[in-house]
């Protein structure tokens, strides 16, 4: 009788293992680069290096300590806040964070991978002069442009700061509300008065950092404290691209800059053509003035092939934080309709 019973519990083993090992066979299939960790893993014999390395690149990780009092983690790439004054929308702008939002909330953004241009543009040549002792640089844009479209621009003007609420309302046409509810419209309009109007500072957000001091005075034990370490202006802008024949408002978008960074929002197009027209011609304009770096944020494929590449969410925080005291005069500013091949083809 005992060896019946143990031959029916050896059989239900010998069963239910040939059941795990199936399971887990369809998940190799399904995850395979997850069973490739767990094989390195194994190989390495260190189990919990994966669970750790996963703890630190946490999205709770990038929110700095003296924003979490106003801002929270929600889920994935998305945080969440109460308030939309335009003071912590331009913090959050200066820390990498797309602000978007919902009826109530705002809900930052920080992608795991953001699409970006950098260099907007790269040095080509390099001659000596003979009467000279220096060298004379030629640059050209980083950003790409069909022969199709350079010829369809020709049809196009090029503006900024000239129609804020015309691009709200274009976006808000072709997009529906989406994510451009009426708290985040009024925090984005305060912005772009303040930088349409002198002196055109926008926002200033502070950059902060730590300060470390003695706390008891035997020079063991340290405390930090957070200081104000410099200043940064955020600006907002509306860009726009008007049908040259007509006059009419043919595309635009809505994007903010933070020291040499310009930061595309969102956009819309009531032309064909005119879409990438304003793209296209938005990328050689800030080619051309003292921008670094084109922030697109997550990868479509008509970005990818105006010349952008995905940076993963580590190294794009600390280029932020590099980029924006690298100029903090870098603007954006078109007063006068420019032809927008013209701008197009001088960056050429």
């Amino acid at each position: 009788m005992q060896r019946v019973e143990k031959r029916k519990h050896n059989l239900k083993m010998h069963s239910k293992e040939k059941y795990q090992e199936k399971v887990q066979e369809q998940e190799e299939d399904r995850f395979p680069e997850d069973q490739q960790d767990h094989k390195k893993k194994k190989h390495n014999q260190k189990p919990q290096y994966r669970e750790i390395k996963s703890a630190t690149n946490h999205p709770s990780d990038f929110l700095p300590s003296y924003l979490r009092p106003f801002v929270q983690h929600s889920y994935e790439d998305f945080f969440i806040s109460p308030s939309f004054d335009p003071r912590l929308v331009a913090q959050l702008m200066c820390e990498g964070f797309l602000p978007i939002s919902n009826r109530r909330h705002l809900i930052p953004k920080l992608h795991k991978k953001r699409c970006v241009i950098y260099p907007l543009k790269r040095k080509i040549e390099c001659k000596h002069s003979e009467s000279s002792t220096s060298d004379i640089s030629t640059y050209e844009s980083c950003v790409h442009s069909s022969k199709s479209t350079t010829k369809k621009a020709k049809r196009f003007l090029f503006t900024v700061n000239q129609d804020f609420e015309a691009v709200v309302k274009g976006c808000h046409v072709q997009h529906g509300v989406s994510w451009l509810h009426p708290p985040i419209v009024e925090a984005f309009r305060v912005m772009h008065e303040r930088t349409r109007n002198e002196p055109g500072t926008g926002i200033t957000a502070n950059l902060v950092g730590t300060n470390q001091d003695d706390d008891g005075g035997d020079g063991n034990s340290t405390s930090h404290k957070l200081e104000c370490v410099g200043l940064c202006p955020v600006r907002l802008y509306s860009v726009e691209v008007w049908n040259a024949a007509t006059g009419n408002l043919a595309a635009g978008e809505l994007g903010y800059s933070c020291g040499s960074i310009y930061t595309s929002l969102t956009g819309f197009t009531a032309e064909d053509s005119a879409g990438s027209v304003q793209l296209v011609a938005l990328g050689r304009y800030l080619s051309k003035g003292s921008f670094d770096m084109w922030d697109l944020g997550m990868e479509l494929d008509y970005k990818m092939r105006l010349g952008a590449d995905n940076m993963d969410r580590i190294l794009f925080v600390s280029t932020i934080k590099k980029l924006r005291v690298e100029d903090q005069n870098a603007e954006l500013k078109c007063d006068e309709r420019m032809c927008c091949k013209d701008i197009i083809v001088s960056m050429s």
